[in-house]
């Protein structure tokens, strides 16, 4: 606890003095705090509503190779490694990056017909809060890069990140560049073919 000894009234006023700019300083912090994250919010609900005009696809398909091809399970030892990189991203041309983007435009409008907006990811709130599996986007801002991160949360387990989706500033909009899936350790992606 800090106390203040007030000998005069002189000491009280000098110590209110300073109290003053350094509580409006706060303030202006926090304010513009809120106006910096109500603007990306806006920002993510213009490029959301219009996700396809707002994608980098060669990115997406280079941050999900990343992550499948070392996991890709092969079964036939016959193809070269050359091969397996390819079928891996086309399999992720054709059929990973559109059904994680699908996912990500299916829980904009979920969260957007229920009348919600993004959650802070530090105080979560479902998009409907009577599903038997909890689900909501919420959004990190960091320096670089905003994060929509997909949470669930099934039967009352707990919180969990399912989906990481990545936008970056472009001149005046947000681009969709890349997708972290969460996989957990040891599991292997499915590529067909291969």
């Amino acid at each position: 606890m800090i106390q203040f000894g007030v000998r005069h009234k002189g000491d009280l006023n000098m110590i209110k003095r300073l109290l003053v700019p350094l509580l409006l300083v706060c303030n202006i912090n926090i304010v513009f705090a809120d106006n910096v994250h109500s603007d990306i919010t806006i920002k993510l609900h213009e490029t959301s509503s219009n996700l396809k005009q707002h994608l980098d696809h060669e990115s997406i398909v280079d941050s999900i190779y990343e992550q499948i091809r070392p996991r890709a399970k092969v079964t036939n030892n016959e193809l070269s490694t050359k091969i397996i990189d390819e079928k891996v991203r086309k399999y992720i041309v054709e059929k990973y990056s559109p059904a994680l983007i699908g996912n990500y435009e299916h829980l904009y409008l979920k969260l957007k017909s229920a009348k919600k907006d993004f959650s802070n990811c530090d105080d979560l709130k479902p998009i409907n809060p009577n599903d038997d599996v909890l689900m909501t986007l919420c959004v990190i801002v960091k320096v670089d890069d905003i994060h929509v991160i997909y949470m669930t949360n099934g039967y009352s387990r707990g919180w969990k990140k399912t989906l990481d989706f990545i936008f970056t500033q472009t001149e005046k909009n947000l681009s969709l560049s890349s997708i972290e899936l969460q996989m957990g350790d040891g599991v292997q992606a499915y590529v067909e073919g291969i």
